[in-house]
């Protein structure tokens, strides 16, 4: 900072270099990233989503900018030399995360070439420059100021406050911003990474919708031929059926979508199949392996106990319903738990030093307690057992359904079926 005195008379020059100044002092000026800006490109990198600069500052501010932002450090490529790789028909590397000195016509070059690199892009901006680059991306997203309450805005028709008319057009939704919660990029990355949630959640209820149905079909087909023609009842009669597949199954699927918040930190890799609609044939051989392997566990601890002369078809029923839930629980708790043993985050469920510590108020501790304690119940109440078709109530008789260390048994051969699977899921998750 400087200044000059001049004249009374003195004509105001022409250039600033016609004037003998006296220096005051130095000001700097900083780009300060805004609050929670870390925190969101944080939540992005745990969504598997890259977050890459665009910047018409040079590689020196640029690279400043990005720390603060807490982006992955990489390649740096200038606005120069991104002409140069167009020029030589070359792409952009998935190391590059900045982008210095870059032009408003570039931006949507730089969209264009990462989309023909096979990358799913989405451009946050709210300037006339950043147009182009919202039109050329999969999701444009543009940031609006929240002006809602003033008496002059009622209609909510200023959204130029914040974003240019023309990059309003052009993007492909508005995120409304404000001092509660925080920037609009805040907002993107926490819908981002709900959407991952919500996603995997999906995923995990459709792998255990795949695995039980594959116990259930098998395990009816082999049954049924065993014992026809035989005099014995079949262990899957109608009620049987109805019980596991109206109640049972659905209650597990659920499992995974009440107040789920244990995969807040997710490891789950972009899916293939909203990518560019190819099916994870991984996926659904996992879901079917784990499928097979219950089932050859309750069809064998079957064909052993029919071999006893003593058991009964309800006595099956019995068994086969208590390993049977005991092994999808166990299921459900591998899937929930990504790709951490889920015993190690089963054991720190009453801890405030995971990110699990939200286990405590997730839904899926009330459903395994819900279901552990129903068991007993449906097996050895009489009325109850003898109305679901685990027994026949004889009026002063005892209940021997099953022996209360063949129920702890058919528990731990249950779980046992699903355990194994947690140390080789590494190879199969998505």
């Amino acid at each position: 900072m400087a200044f000059a005195k001049l004249g009374e008379d003195a004509p105001i020059p022409d250039t600033l270099r016609e004037i003998e100044y006296t220096f005051m002092g130095l000001m700097a000026f900083s780009w300060n990233v805004k609050e929670n800006v870390t925190a969101a490109v944080k939540n992005c990198y745990h969504a598997g989503v890259d977050v890459v600069i665009l910047t018409p500052d040079n590689k020196q501010t640029a690279v400043a900018v990005a720390r603060k932002a807490g982006l992955i450090s990489g390649v740096i490529l200038t606005g120069e030399e991104l002409e140069e790789l167009k020029a030589s028909g070359g792409r952009i590397s998935d190391k590059v995360n900045i982008f210095a000195e870059i032009t408003p016509e570039q931006k949507a070059d730089i969209v264009e070439l990462l989309k023909s690199s096979g990358e799913v892009t989405a451009v946050f901006g709210s300037n006339s420059s950043d147009t182009d680059a919202l039109e050329s991306a999969d999701v444009g997203i543009s940031l609006s100021k929240n002006t809602a309450g003033r008496e002059w805005d009622l209609g909510m028709d200023t959204l130029s406050q914040h974003t240019t008319g023309c990059a309003c057009e052009a993007c492909d939704f508005i995120m409304e911003e404000n001092s509660v919660e925080g920037s609009g990029f805040v907002k993107v990355s926490n819908a981002l990474r709900e959407a991952r949630r919500l996603h995997r959640n999906i995923k995990c209820c459709i792998s255990s919708g795949i695995s039980t149905l594959v116990v259930l079909a098998l395990f009816g087909f082999f049954s049924l031929i065993i014992t026809a023609g035989a005099d014995e009842a079949h262990v899957f009669d109608v009620v049987f059926v109805s019980i596991l597949t109206v109640f049972t199954v659905p209650l597990l699927l659920t499992f995974f979508f009440i107040k789920n918040v244990i995969d807040l930190k997710s490891d789950m890799t972009a899916s293939a199949f909203i990518g560019n609609g190819s099916v994870n044939k991984k996926f659904i051989l996992a879901a079917i392996i784990q499928g097979l392997s219950l089932f050859a566990v309750l069809f064998a601890a079957f064909l052993i106990l029919r071999a006893i002369e003593s058991t009964t078809a309800q006595k099956l029923r019995a068994f086969f319903l208590t390993a049977f839930v005991s092994g999808a629980l166990v299921m459900s708790w591998v899937g929930l738990s990504g790709k951490t043993r889920f015993y190690k985050g089963f054991a720190k469920v009453f801890t405030d030093k995971t990110p699990m510590r939200d286990w405590r108020a997730n839904a899926a501790i009330l459903i395994t307690a819900t279901m552990l304690l129903f068991l007993p119940v449906i097996i050895y109440l009489p009325y109850v057992n003898s109305a679901l078709g685990l027994g026949e109530y004889v009026k002063g008789a005892p209940n021997n359904l099953l022996h209360p260390l063949i129920f702890i048994l058919s528990l731990f051969v249950g779980a046992a079926s699903q355990v194994w699977f947690d140390f080789i899921k590494r190879k199969f998750y998505d």
